[in-house]
């Protein structure tokens, strides 16, 4: 994995898509997470398997529980980017509990029912979405 960022507290890697255990790969070459964060070795927050992105990894316990405090009580901004299917006008909004999807164990959805979101274990989540670029084969507007 690319390091794009590192010091003595943090390292922060590119994750491809595909890596199930960032931390075994990456600790090769660092092999001082695997003291860290006991099970999470060093990982402050996680990323689905398919999803490739920077993953925020700490050096010690200390820089551990300050990142995991700040993910936690969403202190961090995380953006990511989806292709979809189909064309998305405009921008919005979606507030509401997200958490595994009883009919499949490779998705997640949105509760809507906070009751039966509770149940399942979702977590509250606001996602904010934009389009950025024509549909592919689409002419480009210019």
């Amino acid at each position: 994995m690319k390091i794009a960022y590192s010091d003595e507290d943090l390292l922060i890697v590119e994750k491809p898509p595909g890596l199930a255990d960032p931390a075994a790969e990456l600790s090769r070459s660092h092999p001082e997470i695997l003291k860290v964060g006991g099970r999470d070795r060093g990982a402050c927050h996680r990323l689905d398997t398919g999803t490739s992105g920077l993953m925020v990894f700490a050096r010690n316990e200390e820089t551990y529980l300050k990142m995991r405090e700040l993910f936690s009580k969403n202190k961090i901004k995380k953006e990511y980017l989806a292709l979809v299917v189909g064309e998305v006008r405009e921008g919005g909004r979606v507030d509401g509990p997200i958490g595994p999807d009883p009919k499949s164990k490779r998705r997640v959805k949105v509760y809507w029912n906070v009751k039966v979101g509770r149940k399942n274990k979702a977590q509250e989540a606001v996602s904010i979405y934009e389009p950025v670029g024509a549909p592919l084969g689409a002419p480009q507007r210019r």
